[in-house]
Order: structure tokens, then C-alpha cells, then sequence
């Protein structure tokens, strides 16, 4: 039994459906190893905490929607900010803890079970922003009914920061027609989603709503604030390899995209975009 399953029954932890696998559990111990930790990870990381620094202040209680291994709830509570980390992975969420405690954190992060498909949950007390990094709602299907029930946990002015896959990436739809797949090079647009494998065998459905789609789905209780690409010159994170092989020429990409990102086109041309919203 690994160290994470004996862990399962954690009572710092507050669980729903205790018993039922769900794919990301087996991504849990190496996805820091995979992404995180790369040259390219930490570059689209530092990108995204620039902007929660801009929208989020201390003192804040966030609420962070898939917080995956805790790299972002960790950053937050150090900037001192309270912040209620959840995730439908019970894995992710005792990595999250472990984080937390060995930099004696307690006090700021609450780590709570929660399924963006069925968010059932009750909060005690409302919440001034909302996060979610790096496509955790690119595996919500009715998006429609999530933005509904943030509108009833975000206070009236509170920001939204959410970081999401793009339909339209070069990079993807060039690497695949230079190999012949043509057909893969434009599999992200497609309404229906596509299956993605994860480790262990397990698949997840995967959406790529475009910025304008999501700022619809969110406009009754949303107003879109700002929109920035990312990834825009850099490629996607499977091919993170080609930037540990010529990171002097992907730094020189990196710092002409952190120019052009907010602007036509490239904030709509790129792996990921992060869209900020204000609770109207």
C-alpha cells in the first residue's frame, strides 16, 4: 500500500465519496516531478501568480477550485492570504496537506473534497476571489451550472482568475501536421471534447471552451475584467523536453510573449489563456 492510500483516511480532511477512484489520483506523485518542476512549468506558474497578485490581496479568503498538488494554495498563504484548496482528488489533496504542514500553513489553507461536476458543497462563509490553474475547467462539462453556484459563493465585486486550454494552439495544430495528423491538429475544437488518457489507463473528458464561450457561460453573474494568453510563443507542456534543450531561445520567446499576450490576436492564439472576471 503507498504512502498516499494510507493516507486516505486523514481526518484534516474533509472527504466526500471516500471510496471512489477518480483519474487524477494516479497522476498525484509524479505530476510535480513532470511539470512543476520543469523550466517550462515554473515559467507558466510565475505567469499566473503575477496575475493572482494583481487581483487577489492579503487578508483574501480564496477559493481554489482543483487545487491539484498545492504548488498555488501554498504560494497564496504564504503571501498571507486564507485560501480553502479543494479538489475531487483525494491523492492531490494529501500531497496539498503535506505541502501545507511542513511549512506550517494550517492556519491559512483549508483542504476540502470537491467535484466541479457536482458541486453539492455548502461553505460557511462567502469567499472575495476564486482560482483555477492550468485547465481543471477545461474538465467541467456544464460550466453553465458551475458558474451559477460560484455567483452564490463569490462575494459582490470579488475577482475570478481562471486559467484554461485554448482551442486554437499553433504549436499543437504545426507539430501535428508536420507529423500527417492532420485530423489531431484541430482535435480541440470540437464541441463534444475529446478523451485524454492519464496515468494508470484512465481517461478524462476534456473541453476547450474558446475565451468568448467562457465569458458567455459566466456573463449573467461574470463581467469579463482582463484576457491574457500564455503559452502563446512558448509550446504545450508534452513538449516541455524542447524547452530544457533550448531554453536560451525559448527565454527570448518567453519574454516577446509576456509583450504581445494581452493583445489581437495572440490572446486568443496560444496553448492556455487566463481570463479574469469580476462577481457582478
Amino acid at each position: 500500500m503507498s504512502n498516499l492510500e494510507t493516507l486516505k483516511i486523514d481526518k484534516h480532511i474533509e472527504y466526500s465519496n471516500l471510496d471512489a477512484p477518480v483519474p487524477f489520483d494516479a497522476e498525484a506523485e509524479i505530476y510535480d516531478k513532470r511539470f512543476t518542476q520543469s523550466t517550462l512549468g515554473r515559467w507558466l506558474r510565475r505567469e499566473v501568480w503575477e496575475r493572482l497578485e494583481a487581483n487577489f490581496k492579503p487578508g483574501h479568503h480564496i477559493l481554489e477550485l482543483g487545487c491539484g498538488t498545492g504548488e498555488d494554495a501554498l504560494w497564496l498563504a504564504k503571501k498571507g492570504l486564507r485560501v480553502t484548496a479543494t479538489d475531487q482528488s483525494h491523492n492531490m489533496l494529501h500531497l496539498t496537506k503535506q505541502k501545507i504542514e511542513r511549512e506550517r500553513l494550517q492556519h491559512l489553507v483549508r483542504i476540502k473534497f470537491l467535484d466541479l461536476n457536482d458541486p453539492k458543497e455548502f461553505f460557511d462563509s462567502k469567499f472575495d476571489g476564486v482560482f483555477a490553474n492550468f485547465g481543471v475547467l477545461n474538465c467541467v462539462k456544464n460550466r453553465n451550472h458551475l458558474a451559477m453556484t460560484l455567483s452564490q459563493w463569490i462575494l459582490s465585486g470579488g475577482r475570478g482568475v481562471f486559467v484554461l486550454m485554448n482551442p486554437y494552439c499553433p504549436w499543437e495544430m504545426l507539430v501535428h501536421i508536420l507529423h500527417g495528423q492532420f485530423a489531431k491538429s484541430f482535435r480541440r475544437i470540437g464541441k463534444e471534447g475529446i478523451s485524454v488518457p492519464l496515468s494508470g489507463g484512465s481517461k478524462i473528458q476534456v473541453w476547450y471552451p474558446a475565451p468568448r464561450e467562457l465569458q458567455s457561460e459566466f456573463a449573467p453573474y461574470f463581467k469579463l475584467m482582463r484576457l491574457q494568453g500564455l503559452s502563446v510563443l512558448l509550446p504545450p507542456s508534452y513538449l516541455k523536453g524542447w524547452v530544457e534543450r533550448f531554453q536560451r531561445v525559448f527565454e527570448k520567446l518567453f519574454w516577446i510573449e509576456k509583450k504581445w499576450a494581452r493583445h489581437y490576436p495572440w490572446n486568443r492564439l496560444n496553448d492556455h489563456y487566463i481570463l479574469e472576471l469580476k462577481r457582478c
